[in-house]
């Protein structure tokens, strides 16, 4: 299995950083390099998502495993092992880090040539990168400090 840890300097509260993760019809906004469409709640704690990373389209259901005040984990039950989190941890004057971690089995010889390459990393530090503006710009039109 494959794992890619990607950490983020957000200004911003956990809250917020939650909140944003939970407006599903956003996604495919701050994540167009791996979120191919808006994802779908299945029921509960499920979530049906097209991801689209190195040229193959993977569709699967992803169930939420634990969620707490400063940490999220998923994971699928069916299908391709594909599992991630979210941690985070409170830095001095308001900063936070974010640690992303996306687990994941390559399948065939073009997602292992991309994977080899780097380049699902790049991409998913891309998207988490426009997270990190999204929840900012949040952070600022609600006038949080």
């Amino acid at each position: 299995m494959e794992s890619i840890v990607i950490e983020v300097l957000v200004y911003s509260s956990p809250t917020l950083i939650f909140t944003t993760l939970e407006k599903f019809g956003e996604w495919p906004l701050f994540a167009p390099e791996t979120v191919s469409e808006t994802p779908e709640r299945v029921q509960g704690n499920r979530l049906k998502l097209k991801t689209r990373i190195t040229g193959s389209e993977r569709c699967f259901e992803a169930t939420l495993l634990q969620r707490t005040e400063k940490s999220l984990s998923w994971a699928t039950e069916e299908g391709t092992p594909t599992s991630g989190s979210v941690v985070v941890e409170t830095l001095a004057a308001g900063n936070l880090r974010v640690t992303f971690t996306f687990q994941y089995t390559r399948e065939g010889i073009v997602e292992s040539f991309y994977a080899s390459t780097g380049l699902v990393q790049r991409r998913l530090e891309m998207d988490l990168e426009r997270f990190k503006h999204a929840v900012e710009r949040e952070h600022e039109q609600r006038g949080l400090s």
